[in-house]
């Protein structure tokens, strides 16, 4: 049975911040041989947010549905793509 857990959405968010966050610093710092790298590290912590926004249109990563609509926003602003499709 699936149940709404706060703490592992919150993981989630955590995580994939984070890991967007040191991917723009290693892009920023990185050596032209190292940049593939870092462009995998970086999407790989975007397709995070994807994840997060995906499930906030699905109305599974928090009980409360005003905050699922603003983490899906907020989390589909590095996809540079609208939320509001998402949700329907």
């Amino acid at each position: 049975v699936f149940e709404i857990d706060d703490t592992k959405a919150w993981k989630s968010v955590l995580i994939s911040a984070t890991s967007y966050a040191l991917g723009l610093f290693k892009i920023s710092k990185s050596p032209w041989h190292l940049l593939p790298l870092a462009w995998a590290w970086t999407g790989t912590a975007v397709t995070g947010f994807l994840v997060i926004g995906h499930d906030c249109a699905h109305k599974s990563f928090s009980k409360n549905k005003l905050l699922e609509d603003i983490v899906g926003t907020l989390s589909f602003l590095p996809l540079i793509y609208p939320y509001e499709p998402w949700r329907f």
